[in-house]
């Protein structure tokens, strides 16, 4: 355990964050945004998908040449810090929305829901 802390606090110097580090609820949000364009195209990530900004970057790389793109790092994954809020939808869904706002990004946004996430778009 203290390998590992030893190790994670070395590695968060070396390996800083491509996007902006937001606090929603106290806990630092990581959210990557690309591109310009009058609709933000927010990519949600689904439950495993370990580091969404980078995970995501063959197609949010794309869609930035001609849009604005932002990818939302939920709570435990990436370089967003840990949370022992509920997990529910209304959370993961507020969760987004704060953190967008806390980023800067203004809407209108599309969601482009992968895997679970589907069930926060349709929501």
């Amino acid at each position: 355990m203290a390998f590992h802390r030893t190790r994670l606090a070395r590695e968060s110097r070396e390996f800083l964050p491509p996007g902006r580090i937001v606090k929603v609820h106290g806990v630092k949000m990581h959210v990557y945004a690309a591109g310009d364009g009058d609709t933000t195209l927010v990519l949600l990530s689904g439950h495993g998908t370990s580091v969404p900004s980078l995970d995501f970057k063959p197609l949010w790389a794309r869609l930035a040449r001609d849009h604005r793109i932002a990818v939302i790092e939920r709570p435990g994954y990436g370089w967003s810090d840990g949370s022992n809020r509920p997990r529910d939808i209304d959370t993961l869904t507020e969760e987004s929305r704060m953190a967008l706002e806390a980023a800067g990004e203004d809407g209108p946004y599309v969601l482009v829901p992968h895997s679970m996430s589907g069930l926060e778009a349709i929501y």
